[in-house]
C-alpha cells in the first residue's frame, strides 16, 4: 500500500501611554466619548496598525461598551473568505470514495469545494491539498475562475469541469487528485487561494505541484483553509 513521504496584544503591549487628568465629569444626558491625549508610542513588536478599541463612557462614568475600531491591516485576514464542502466538513473523516481505500478499487474520486469570493482584485482560485501530517503535498488545482469544484474532478491535465483549470500530477503519477492513504491516522488540509492573475504565470504542464505552489503564493491575495482526516 502506498505510504508517501516526502486582538488581541498581552496585557501592557501598548508601553506606557500618560495623559493629563480628566477634567471635572459632566453630567449630560447623553453619552461622552472620551479620548485620551497621550502618546501613541507602541512598543517593539506590536503591528501599529493593529486593531484597538475605546469604551463607549456615560455621564457617570460607567463603561457602556468596548466598541470596535477597525485598523486597516494588510496582513489581516479578509472577512467570509471561506472554504466548504458537500461531502465533508471541518475536522472531519474523509469517506473511503475520496481515499485509496475507496471500493471498487480505482474509484476514488475527488470531495466537492466550494467557496465564497476573495477580495477586490480576485482573479483566480486554486486548491492544494496537503498531508500536514508529514509535509507531504498531494496535488493542486489552479486557473480556476468559479468559486466551486464538483465532486469528481477529471484527472487530466485539463478537465473539462472547471473550464481552463490546470492540474499537477499526483503521487501516483496522475494528474488530478489522489486522497489519503496513510499509515495510522493523518491530518489533511485542502488550501485554498485568491489569486490576483487569471493564470498562474511560470509553470508549465511538467511543473510539480511544490513548483505551482510557491508561484501560488507570490500572488496570494487571501488564503483559507478545510482541514480532514483520515487512518488506515
Amino acid at each position: 500500500m502506498h505510504n508517501p513521504t516526502g486582538a488581541g496584544a498581552n496585557e501592557g503591549a501598548l508601553g506606557d501611554r500618560h495623559c493629563g487628568a480628566m477634567p471635572p465629569r459632566v453630567r449630560f444626558p447623553f453619552l461622552l466619548l472620551f479620548t485620551c491625549a497621550c502618546s501613541t508610542a507602541v512598543a517593539p513588536g506590536l503591528d501599529s496598525d493593529a486593531s484597538i478599541s475605546v469604551d463607549a463612557v456615560a455621564a457617570d462614568g460607567s463603561v457602556i461598551s468596548d466598541a470596535p475600531l477597525d485598523v486597516p491591516n494588510a496582513d489581516a485576514p479578509v472577512l467570509n473568505f471561506a472554504l466548504k464542502s458537500d461531502d465533508t466538513s471541518e475536522g472531519a473523516t474523509l469517506a473511503k470514495e475520496f481515499t485509496c481505500d475507496a471500493t471498487p478499487a480505482a474509484s476514488m474520486v475527488s470531495p466537492s469545494l466550494r467557496w465564497t469570493h476573495g477580495p477586490a482584485g480576485t482573479k483566480s482560485y486554486a486548491v492544494v491539498f496537503n498531508d500536514t501530517s508529514i509535509s507531504f503535498l498531494h496535488g493542486a488545482i489552479y486557473d480556476v475562475a468559479g468559486t466551486k469544484l464538483t465532486k469528481g474532478i477529471e484527472r487530466t491535465y485539463e478537465p473539462l469541469d472547471p473550464s481552463g483549470a490546470k492540474q499537477t500530477k499526483a503521487y501516483d503519477g496522475k494528474f488530478g487528485y489522489a486522497g489519503p492513504c496513510p499509515t495510522g491516522e493523518h491530518i489533511y488540509e485542502f488550501v485554498l487561494y485568491a489569486l490576483d492573475v487569471a493564470n498562474v504565470p511560470d509553470v508549465t504542464k511538467d511543473s510539480t505541484t511544490k513548483t505551482v505552489e510557491t508561484e501560488l503564493k507570490k500572488h496570494a491575495l487571501a488564503r483559507t483553509k478545510l482541514t480532514v482526516k483520515y487512518a488506515r
